[in-house]
C-alpha cells in the first residue's frame, strides 16, 4: 500500500517496513505479537536511519506509532494516525476480536471475506481494482493461527490518550467519514478531549491511504512543511 507514496516527490525517501508476519517479513519463533513488541521492532530496525522520525501509521500501524512514541520519543518528529486513535479497546470490541479469532479458526476463508468487504466500505468497487484484487492474494496467504495471534494483541495494547495529550502538538488524526472498521463518532470525541489535529475526509473509508492518496499526503505534507 505504501510502495505508491514513494512515487511522490514528499514521500521520496519514506521507509516502508512490513511488520513482523506480514508481506516478505516473517516472525521469529519467540515473537509475541503485542502492540510494544512492535514498536522495540520498529526501533531496532530504524536505528541505522537518522531521525526523529514522522511515523505515518495505517490502522493497526497507528498503534504501533503510539507505543513507539511512548518508548521513544525524542525519536519522533510527528505521527500522523490514518483510520487508527489512541483509546485501548472497549469490552465490546474485545468482544468482537474474540468473535473473529473464533471465526479464524472455524473458517478463515469466510473470515477474510467478510474483512476486506469492511476495509473497502463504502467504495466496494475498489475490490475490482488492481489495490483490491492484490490485497484478496495476500490475504489468502495469511497464516490464521498467526492473525488469531496478531488480533490478541490488539484486544491487550496500552491506552495511549495520556501520551497525546502530552505530545498532541505531534500528533494528528486523519479518518473517513464512512469507516466501517472503526466509528467516525468515537474518533472526534477523542481528538477533542486530547487535544490533537484531526482531519475527516467525507464519505470516505478505511483505506484512505489508497483510497484517499492525495487528500492524506497533502495534508501530511503541509502540516510537516515536506
Amino acid at each position: 500500500m505504501w510502495q505508491s507514496w514513494k512515487c511522490t516527490e514528499a514521500f521520496r525517501h519514506a521507509i516502508c517496513l512490513d511488520l513482523p508476519g506480514f508481506g516478505g517479513n516473517p516472525a521469529s519463533a519467540d515473537f509475541s505479537f503485542g502492540i510494544p513488541a512492535y514498536a522495540d521492532w520498529l526501533q531496532e530496525h530504524l536505528m541505522g536511519n537518522a531521525g526523529p522520525f514522522l511515523l505515518v501509521g495505517h490502522s493497526m500501524g497507528g498503534y504501533v506509532a503510539l507505543e513507539y512514541l511512548h518508548r521513544y520519543p525524542l525519536k519522533v518528529a510527528g505521527i500522523v494516525l490514518v483510520n487508527s486513535y489512541a483509546s485501548a479497546d472497549t469490552e465490546k470490541r474485545k468482544q468482537n476480536r474474540e468473535q473473529a479469532i473464533a471465526m479464524l479458526g472455524a473458517n478463515p476463508e469466510a473470515y477474510f471475506r467478510m474483512f476486506i468487504q469492511s476495509l473497502f466500505q463504502p467504495e466496494l468497487y475498489w475490490l475490482k481494482r488492481p489495490e483490491g484484487r492484490l490485497l484478496r492474494r495476500q490475504m489468502k496467504g495469511l497464516n490464521p493461527e498467526l492473525m488469531q495471534r496478531v488480533l490478541s494483541g490488539l484486544k491487550e495494547r496500552n491506552c495511549h490518550k495520556e501520551t497525546v495529550e502530552k505530545w498532541k502538538s505531534k500528533v494528528h488524526y486523519i479518518y473517513g467519514s464512512a469507516d466501517a472498521m472503526l466509528e467516525p463518532k468515537m474518533l472526534e470525541e477523542e481528538i477533542s478531549e486530547v487535544g490533537a489535529y484531526g482531519l475527516c475526509i467525507d464519505g470516505k473509508g478505511h483505506m484512505l491511504p489508497w483510497q484517499a492518496q492525495d487528500e492524506v499526503q497533502g495534508y501530511i505534507s503541509k502540516q510537516f512543511d515536506l
